[in-house]
């Protein structure tokens, strides 16, 4: 939720989600049963997926390790979902608090992040992290 990317945030993605509570709930629950799939070691052939498919991800995965030298082992363990989003997509900033706490409890996230930056065109700016 943190895109502020006007063709992005304009069709309701992004940084505007956190407008809509109820898509950003769906979203984050996604995340987080995904999460749990894949700790619980789900494989993609597991979701029926593509096989051209598989087979692009897999070689991303191989490209990830040559250029970064990123491990090929990676431990599946549950891991947090947290949520970004940006201050200035709300019209006034004592209505932020508020909303964050209600994305809170529609989906139980680990930690939202949110930026302070006054200016949706910017990519780089000061993050501010708070756990709820």
């Amino acid at each position: 939720m943190g895109c502020p990317a006007r063709t992005v945030a304009n069709k309701g993605g992004g940084a505007a989600l956190i407008r809509m509570p109820e898509t950003a709930k769906q979203i984050i629950r996604a995340a987080q049963q995904g999460v749990r799939d894949w700790a619980n070691r789900q494989t993609l052939e597991d979701l029926e997926m593509d096989s051209q498919r598989i087979e692009r991800i897999r070689q991303l995965n191989e490209d990830r390790v040559r250029v970064w030298g990123d491990n090929v082992q990676t431990e599946r363990r549950l891991l947090p979902v947290s949520v970004k989003t940006r201050l200035s997509h709300f019209p006034g900033a004592k209505h932020v608090r508020s909303e964050l706490v209600r994305i809170n409890s529609l989906a139980d996230v680990e930690r939202i992040i949110y930026s302070a930056s006054d200016n949706p065109d910017a990519f780089k700016d000061e993050a501010m992290e708070s756990p709820l």
